[in-house]
């Protein structure tokens, strides 16, 4: 069977969508499907542009990458008025539908994918009578929405990554209760089997991922200075946010964090092998945060089998259950986050229980886990 996967997004990119997309398509290529990503050229930076798909994400089953000349709007974004870029923007993204579906139609696929990003993609596919799977990752504007609402069916293959996602969808798009399914993010199982050499040096208390206002990095670092002795370690981010960071807390001392920026995807999970303990600070001071995003650090970390603190947020409840999966705390809270690090090193039961918990969970988020669910729940048999 053939899979075509619609995106908009720049391959290979730092940011995690791109790591989702690459991974479930890699799932489907594993369970025997013929695999097709199709994307519009979109201007790398000299970090990206050389590297391609297979090395950058670590591929160790065949997919088909299928980059199509197209004008990348954001090229001219600072030379523009808002409105005027949203004009832009507005046309470019009804012409890679068209453009997206006609590409699509030449690889006869029997089943399409797409993300919530590529709405007008949607809707041309579905009027032309093409399987269509869409996946929500968050709320989308109200434009798209409209699109989306104009275009999905009762019967259309939908999924959210948080139950809350999901019944907010419903209600936008008006849509029957549960109709939308849920399917958490995941994690590759296979990159987490390697074994950590004993004199690798620890990377302390560590937090891998975006350094985004609602990742919860302040917390984080107000943290840190509670606890000078021990050693943090920040993965993730541009050189300009570190520098943001830096100079946002420079009242701080902040001796003992070490940012160590962006870092390949594939080396991610020996990082993660090397810590003590795992973070995820994430905030609740935004819905994205605390209601919609299914953050792919989190199934990293479990897959780590190390000892995870997280916000006790409603999208973080879905998956981890407090001091035996994960030691959920009170989000924004810097003081209960040192008190909460603290702790679990040096409770060693509790650490070495959430250790194995964590990695006993892992095993139910595999890409190739999640890629049956969907077949499995859009009724599609092979």
């Amino acid at each position: 069977m053939k899979v075509v996967y619609i995106t908009n997004a720049r391959l290979p990119t730092e940011k995690a969508h791109g790591i989702q997309i690459i991974k479930m398509c890699e799932a489907f290529s594993e369970l025997g499907f013929d695999v097709n990503v199709i994307h519009p050229w979109r201007y790398q930076s000299n970090k990206y542009h050389r590297t391609n798909v297979e090395d950058f994400y670590n591929l160790k089953y065949k997919i088909s990458i299928s980059k199509i000349p197209f004008f990348d709007v954001y090229l001219i974004r600072r030379f523009l008025p808002v409105f005027l870029f949203r004009i832009f923007s507005f046309n470019f993204a009804v012409l890679w539908g068209i453009i997206s579906l006609i590409i699509a139609k030449t690889k006869n696929p029997n089943i399409c994918i797409m993300r919530d990003n590529t709405p007008f993609s949607y809707w041309f596919f579905q009027k032309f009578g093409m399987k269509t799977i869409l996946e929500f990752h968050d709320l989308p504007p109200k434009l798209s929405l409209k699109v989306f609402k104009s275009a999905i069916k009762t019967s259309s293959s939908l999924f959210a990554v948080t139950e809350n996602l999901a019944r907010d969808l419903e209600k936008a798009l008006d849509l029957p209760h549960e109709i939308i399914n849920v399917l958490h993010d995941g994690l590759d199982l296979e990159t987490f089997k390697e074994n950590i050499r004993e004199d690798y040096e620890k990377l302390g208390v560590t937090y891998c991922g975006s350094l985004l206002p609602d990742k919860g990095i302040d917390t984080l670092l107000q943290a840190s200075e509670m606890l000078p002795h021990l050693k943090f370690t920040i993965i993730g981010g541009h050189p300009s946010e570190i520098e943001s960071y830096k100079k946002k807390w420079e009242n701080l001392n902040l001796e003992n964090v070490n940012f160590l920026g962006f870092k390949n995807p594939k080396f991610i999970p020996k990082y993660l092998k090397m810590s003590d303990l795992l973070i995820l600070p994430s905030t609740a001071k935004t819905k994205k945060s605390s209601l919609y995003t299914s953050a792919m650090k989190l199934f990293e970390y479990l897959g780590a089998g190390k000892a995870i603190i997280a916000s006790d947020i409603p999208s973080v409840r879905e998956v981890l259950k407090h001091a035996e999966t994960g030691y959920l705390i009170k989000p924004d809270d810097h003081e209960e986050l040192a008190i909460s690090i603290d702790k679990v090193l040096k409770d060693n039961d509790l650490k070495t229980l959430l250790e194995n918990n964590a990695k006993k969970l892992s095993m139910k988020y595999s890409w190739v886990e999640r890629t049956k669910n969907m077949l499995e729940k859009s009724k599609i048999f092979y």
